[in-house]
Protein backbone atom coordinates (compact mmCIF):
# COMPACT_ATOMS: atom_id res chain seq x y z
CA UNK A 1 0.00 0.00 0.00
CA UNK A 2 1.45 3.40 -0.90
CA UNK A 3 0.91 6.75 0.74
CA UNK A 4 -1.16 9.31 -1.12
CA UNK A 5 -0.06 12.94 -0.68
CA UNK A 6 -2.49 15.27 1.09
CA UNK A 7 -2.16 17.87 -1.65
CA UNK A 8 -1.47 17.24 -5.35
CA UNK A 9 1.93 17.99 -6.78
CA UNK A 10 1.86 20.37 -9.74
CA UNK A 11 3.25 18.12 -12.45
CA UNK A 12 1.56 19.68 -15.47
CA UNK A 13 3.83 18.79 -18.34
CA UNK A 14 3.00 18.68 -22.03
CA UNK A 15 2.33 14.91 -22.31
CA UNK A 16 0.44 14.72 -19.02
CA UNK A 17 -1.70 17.72 -19.90
CA UNK A 18 -2.63 16.27 -23.31
CA UNK A 19 -3.59 12.93 -21.78
CA UNK A 20 -5.64 14.59 -19.01
CA UNK A 21 -7.34 16.88 -21.54
CA UNK A 22 -8.21 13.88 -23.73
CA UNK A 23 -9.47 11.99 -20.66
CA UNK A 24 -11.80 14.88 -19.77
CA UNK A 25 -12.98 15.19 -23.39
CA UNK A 26 -13.86 11.49 -23.60
CA UNK A 27 -15.50 11.53 -20.14
CA UNK A 28 -17.72 14.41 -21.32
CA UNK A 29 -18.44 12.73 -24.66
CA UNK A 30 -19.42 9.35 -23.16
CA UNK A 31 -21.00 9.97 -19.75
CA UNK A 32 -22.64 6.52 -19.90
CA UNK A 33 -19.28 4.72 -20.21
CA UNK A 34 -16.51 4.02 -17.73
CA UNK A 35 -13.52 6.16 -18.78
CA UNK A 36 -10.23 5.62 -16.92
CA UNK A 37 -6.52 6.35 -17.29
CA UNK A 38 -4.57 3.17 -16.63
CA UNK A 39 -0.81 2.98 -17.18
CA UNK A 40 -0.80 6.14 -19.32
CA UNK A 41 -3.60 4.76 -21.55
CA UNK A 42 -7.17 5.96 -21.78
CA UNK A 43 -9.53 3.00 -21.40
CA UNK A 44 -13.22 3.31 -22.32
CA UNK A 45 -15.44 0.44 -21.25
CA UNK A 46 -19.02 -0.52 -21.92
CA UNK A 47 -21.62 -0.45 -19.18
CA UNK A 48 -21.13 -3.48 -16.87
CA UNK A 49 -23.20 -6.64 -17.31
CA UNK A 50 -25.99 -7.84 -15.02
CA UNK A 51 -23.64 -10.52 -13.58
CA UNK A 52 -21.24 -7.73 -12.65
CA UNK A 53 -24.07 -5.74 -11.05
CA UNK A 54 -25.22 -8.82 -9.10
CA UNK A 55 -21.76 -9.25 -7.57
CA UNK A 56 -21.64 -5.61 -6.50
CA UNK A 57 -25.14 -5.97 -5.02
CA UNK A 58 -24.07 -9.04 -2.99
CA UNK A 59 -21.09 -7.11 -1.66
CA UNK A 60 -23.32 -4.15 -0.78
CA UNK A 61 -25.68 -6.40 1.18
CA UNK A 62 -22.77 -7.29 3.45
CA UNK A 63 -21.46 -3.73 3.80
CA UNK A 64 -24.64 -1.67 4.22
CA UNK A 65 -25.41 -2.51 7.88
CA UNK A 66 -21.98 -1.34 9.10
CA UNK A 67 -21.81 1.59 6.67
CA UNK A 68 -25.22 2.78 7.88
CA UNK A 69 -24.32 2.32 11.55
CA UNK A 70 -21.17 4.41 11.17
CA UNK A 71 -22.69 7.15 8.98
CA UNK A 72 -20.41 6.42 6.03
CA UNK A 73 -21.42 6.68 2.36
CA UNK A 74 -21.20 4.26 -0.56
CA UNK A 75 -20.33 5.83 -3.92
CA UNK A 76 -20.03 4.39 -7.39
CA UNK A 77 -18.69 5.90 -10.61
CA UNK A 78 -16.43 8.38 -8.79
CA UNK A 79 -12.76 8.57 -9.79
CA UNK A 80 -9.89 8.19 -7.35
CA UNK A 81 -7.47 11.10 -7.29
CA UNK A 82 -4.04 9.76 -6.39
CA UNK A 83 -2.05 12.99 -6.30
CA UNK A 84 0.86 13.14 -8.73
CA UNK A 85 -0.03 9.79 -10.26
CA UNK A 86 -1.79 10.36 -13.57
CA UNK A 87 -3.94 7.21 -13.47
CA UNK A 88 -7.65 7.86 -12.86
CA UNK A 89 -9.38 4.71 -11.67
CA UNK A 90 -13.16 4.53 -11.44
CA UNK A 91 -13.70 1.60 -9.10
CA UNK A 92 -17.04 -0.18 -8.86
CA UNK A 93 -17.53 0.85 -5.25
CA UNK A 94 -16.07 3.38 -2.82
CA UNK A 95 -16.86 3.74 0.87
CA UNK A 96 -16.11 7.21 2.22
CA UNK A 97 -16.64 9.11 5.47
CA UNK A 98 -19.47 11.69 5.65
CA UNK A 99 -17.35 14.52 4.18
CA UNK A 100 -14.35 13.12 2.29
CA UNK A 101 -11.72 15.35 0.72
CA UNK A 102 -12.46 15.72 -2.98
CA UNK A 103 -10.51 16.81 -6.04
CA UNK A 104 -13.38 18.21 -8.09
CA UNK A 105 -16.98 17.06 -8.26
CA UNK A 106 -16.22 13.56 -9.55
CA UNK A 107 -12.86 12.75 -7.91
CA UNK A 108 -12.18 11.77 -4.30
CA UNK A 109 -8.68 11.75 -2.79
CA UNK A 110 -7.50 8.16 -2.46
CA UNK A 111 -6.47 8.69 1.15
CA UNK A 112 -10.01 9.91 1.96
CA UNK A 113 -11.55 6.49 1.18
CA UNK A 114 -12.34 3.74 3.66
CA UNK A 115 -12.76 0.97 1.09
CA UNK A 116 -12.21 0.69 -2.66
CA UNK A 117 -13.66 -2.32 -4.48
CA UNK A 118 -13.28 -3.38 -8.09
CA UNK A 119 -15.15 -6.40 -9.44
CA UNK A 120 -12.89 -8.06 -11.98
CA UNK A 121 -14.74 -8.48 -15.26
CA UNK A 122 -13.76 -10.79 -18.08
CA UNK A 123 -13.33 -7.76 -20.34
CA UNK A 124 -11.06 -5.89 -17.91
CA UNK A 125 -9.05 -8.64 -16.24
CA UNK A 126 -5.80 -7.30 -17.72
CA UNK A 127 -6.30 -3.81 -16.28
CA UNK A 128 -8.00 -4.64 -12.99
CA UNK A 129 -5.83 -5.08 -9.91
CA UNK A 130 -5.49 -8.69 -8.85
CA UNK A 131 -5.59 -9.66 -5.19
CA UNK A 132 -4.87 -13.20 -4.05
CA UNK A 133 -8.04 -14.27 -2.23
CA UNK A 134 -9.03 -17.89 -1.95
CA UNK A 135 -12.66 -18.16 -2.99
CA UNK A 136 -14.89 -19.50 -0.28
CA UNK A 137 -12.73 -18.20 2.56
CA UNK A 138 -13.79 -15.04 4.42
CA UNK A 139 -11.91 -11.82 3.69
CA UNK A 140 -11.22 -10.02 6.96
CA UNK A 141 -11.23 -6.26 6.49
CA UNK A 142 -8.82 -4.29 8.73
CA UNK A 143 -9.89 -1.47 11.07
CA UNK A 144 -11.90 0.69 10.95
CA UNK A 145 -14.07 -2.13 9.56
CA UNK A 146 -13.74 -5.10 11.87
CA UNK A 147 -15.86 -6.99 9.33
CA UNK A 148 -15.46 -10.27 7.49
CA UNK A 149 -16.77 -10.48 3.90
CA UNK A 150 -18.15 -13.82 2.69
CA UNK A 151 -16.28 -14.16 -0.60
CA UNK A 152 -18.22 -17.29 -1.60
CA UNK A 153 -21.26 -15.12 -2.41
CA UNK A 154 -19.22 -12.93 -4.77
CA UNK A 155 -18.74 -15.33 -7.67
CA UNK A 156 -20.85 -16.11 -10.70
Amino acid sequence: MSTVPEEPIDAETGERTRLEDRYQELSDRWPDRKVEIIDDRIVVREVPTTDHADLIFRLLLQLVPLVTERGWKVWNDVALFLGPQLDRYRPDLLVVPPRPAQWGDDHVFGNATLLVAEVVSKSSVHDDHEVEVKLGEPLDLPEPWGLSIDISTLTT
